[in-house]
């Protein structure tokens, strides 16, 4: 694959992977990229509606059990 196909095919099962952010990297680095997606077998559902993309930040600070009304300090 070229780069430009190499791009098409990450963004597909990556789509946080924006075309901007994929064009900094060699043709060489995306085709071992897309290898390691490949051999892992991700797709584009694993990205998206799995949680992967809903996924927060770990801030290190105690959770409020869910209640966005709690404070914790």
């Amino acid at each position: 694959m070229n780069k430009r196909e190499l791009i098409d095919a990450i963004t597909a099962v990556n789509p946080s992977a924006t075309r901007e952010f994929l064009l900094e990297f060699s043709e060489r680095e995306l085709s071992d990229y897309m290898r390691q997606l490949d051999s892992l077998g991700l797709t584009r559902s694993d990205f998206h509606g799995s949680g992967v993309s809903d996924a927060q930040p770990n801030t290190g600070e105690p959770e409020s059990m869910g209640r966005p009304d709690v404070i914790v300090c």
